[in-house]
């Protein structure tokens, strides 16, 4: 027998509970068991068994290579070209090694959008706070957002000469910008 910890991605991050079990170097969610490097789908994302914790896949550093361009103050990033709605967007996000985008910075992501985006595309908002915990400000609203539903989803949407968020039905299909963390020193940088 082995001592292993168990973690569950609902609990709080971090917190594990010992158990004894047959099982070493495994993850073990809803009494199901994953060797290192299954995955499992939950809540519109991929984990990965990684150092006995279920862990988003997103979370991976993985090189930014194509589809994905590395963009100065944004990250590693890739707008999807086929319209899904935003679990899809997200689980197709996270098999690739990334999310739905949360910019660290609002503005670089509506720089961003005027060079590449048309209208409408998903990034990662999800009950008016961005997938990371962040509360959305009322300076990255819409003039007359947010104006559904609190557990609405958000996209990107042109407004005059600016994009801003827009919340809306997660059931809606757009197109979408995943993100993926990649190492800093990478050099396929593209301008801005």
């Amino acid at each position: 027998m082995h001592e292993e910890k168990i973690s569950s991605f609902k609990e709080e991050p971090g917190t594990t509970t010992p158990c004894w079990t047959k099982y070493h170097k495994v993850c073990i969610v809803d009494d199901d068991v994953y060797s290192a490097g299954e995955e499992r789908i939950e809540d519109c994302q991929h984990l990965i068994c990684q150092e006995e914790e279920m862990i988003p896949k997103s979370k991976i550093h993985v090189p930014c290579s194509a589809p994905f361009m590395m963009v100065a103050g944004l990250g590693c990033v890739y707008l999807h070209d086929e319209e899904m709605n935003f679990c899809s967007a997200q689980r197709h996000c996270s098999s690739l090694s990334a999310e739905l985008a949360v910019p660290e910075d609002f503005g670089i992501l509506q720089q961003y959008a005027l060079a590449h985006i048309e209208n409408n595309v998903w990034v990662g908002v999800k009950a008016r706070q961005w997938l990371n915990g962040r509360p959305v400000t009322m300076e990255e609203w819409g003039p007359r957002d947010p104006d559904g539903e609190e557990d609405d989803c958000a996209r990107l949407f042109l407004e005059g000469s600016l994009h801003f968020l827009a919340d809306t039905s997660c059931g809606r299909a757009f197109l979408f910008l995943c993100q993926r963390i990649a190492p800093q020193a990478e050099s396929n940088m593209e301008p801005m």
